[in-house]
């Protein structure tokens, strides 16, 4: 495979696995079921491109663009995807397990039964980004952009992001007839949020 490179420069690859492809462009080329495992993809532009069910577990993809790019499937488990673009990309079923989504912009994109368990999406923007059926337990979404809208239905979620949504819900400033903060108000202080941030409990 030939690879185009940002400088200019070209390089023919047998193998992409544990590669040196640092800020290689793959637009709009169908990868599909690549094989970039372990590989060094920092700054890589695969914007458009066919990458349903390619393996990129393990992968540096720091800073890498994937706007509007096939992703269905594709595996990223345990790779470092920090700042990395997925705007309107499709995500439906892609395994971020373990990955590093700390600052990624997802704004646009289809998560749609995509697996983010244990994953750290702190920063990350998902504004407009379509959530249903997707596997959040374990992951830290502190200080991330979730819409409050229909695409956020269905997630899967443990106690523990519950009780932070709670917690958020108690510290709103409403006319509470209906008893709600009370009735909440165990939940949300004992999420692990409070300690973790040094916040005060309601």
């Amino acid at each position: 495979m030939i690879i185009k490179f940002k400088d200019g420069t070209e390089k023919e690859l047998l193998m992409l696995t544990h590669a040196d492809l640092r800020g290689a462009g793959f637009q709009g080329a169908d990868l599909r079921g690549a094989d970039f495992q372990g590989a060094d993809l920092r700054g890589a532009d695969f914007q458009g491109a066919n990458l349903r069910d390619a393996n990129f577990e393990y992968a540096d993809l720091r800073g890498a663009d994937f706007q509007s790019a096939n992703l269905q499937g594709a595996d990223f488990g345990y790779a470092d995807l920090r700042s990395a673009n997925f705007g309107y990309a499709d995500l439906r079923g892609a395994d971020f397990e373990h990955a590093d989504l700390q600052h990624v912009d997802f704004q646009g994109a289809n998560l749609r039964g995509a697996n983010l368990r244990y994953a750290d999406l702190q920063r990350a923007n998902l504004r407009n980004t379509d959530l249903q059926h997707a596997d959040i337990r374990g992951a830290n979404l502190d200080f991330s952009c979730l819409s409050l809208c229909c695409r956020s239905f269905d997630i899967k979620v443990d106690i523990e992001f519950a009780k932070q949504i709670l917690y958020h819900v108690s510290k709103l400033d409403f006319e509470d007839n209906e008893g709600i903060k009370d009735a909440i108000r165990v939940f949300s202080n004992s999420a692990s949020v409070i300690k973790r941030h040094g916040l005060s409990k309601v």
